[in-house]
C-alpha cells in the first residue's frame, strides 16, 4: 500500500512541474500568455499579454490600462478580451491562451458560474467564434512571468496601450 501512495504522489507531484512550466503550443497553434493586476476597485486594472508560436519564438506583447473592475476576475476576463482581440487583428486562426487565473479558466471551460463575469464571459464567447481553434488552459504563477511583468510595469507617459511587435526584414 505504501508504495501505491509513493507512486500516486510523485504522479501528482510530475503533474504540477509540468503545470509551473511554460511550453510551446503544438505546430501551427500561437499561445497567448495573459495576466491582468487589479489592486483596488478605484483604480483602473492593468493588463499585458505575450504570445509566442510552436518554436517558442516571441511574436508580439502588449499592455494596457483597461476599466475599473470590481475583482480580480474581472481584471483577468477584460485582459482575455483585448488579448482575443490583438490575436484576431493579427491573423492568428488557433490561439491557446494561457492564464495563472486557474477561476477563470474553469469558468471558460464551463466547470463553474460567476455572476459578476457573465456578461465578460458573454463577449468572450463571441469573440471566440472568430477563431477556427481556440483552448484556454491554466498554468501556475511561475510559468507566466512574462505576461505577469508587463501587466505590472508602468505604460510610457499618456498612453492607455502599447504592442510589441518584431520586424524583421
Amino acid at each position: 500500500m505504501l508504495q501505491q501512495d509513493q507512486q500516486h504522489l510523485a504522479g501528482q507531484q510530475c503533474i504540477q512541474t509540468i503545470q509551473k512550466r511554460w511550453r510551446r503550443p503544438e505546430i501551427d497553434w500561437i499561445k497567448c500568455n495573459v495576466d491582468g493586476s487589479f489592486v483596488y476597485d478605484k483604480n483602473p486594472s492593468t493588463m499585458g499579454w505575450i504570445l509566442r508560436d510552436s518554436n517558442g519564438v516571441y511574436r508580439g506583447a502588449g499592455q494596457a490600462i483597461g476599466r475599473r473592475v470590481k475583482n480580480a476576475i474581472e481584471s483577468e476576463l477584460q485582459v482575455l478580451i483585448v488579448a482575443m482581440q490583438h490575436c484576431w487583428s493579427k491573423g492568428y486562426k488557433r490561439v491557446i491562451f494561457e492564464s495563472d487565473c486557474q477561476k477563470m479558466i474553469k469558468l471558460l471551460n464551463k466547470q463553474g458560474l460567476h455572476f459578476d463575469g457573465y456578461n465578460w464571459i458573454r463577449e468572450i464567447d463571441w469573440w471566440k467564434q472568430k477563431f477556427q481553434d481556440i483552448k484556454f488552459t491554466w498554468i501556475a504563477r511561475e510559468g507566466n512571468k512574462a505576461a505577469d511583468k508587463l501587466a505590472k510595469s508602468p505604460l510610457p507617459p499618456l498612453q492607455s496601450n502599447v504592442c510589441f511587435s518584431l520586424l524583421c526584414s
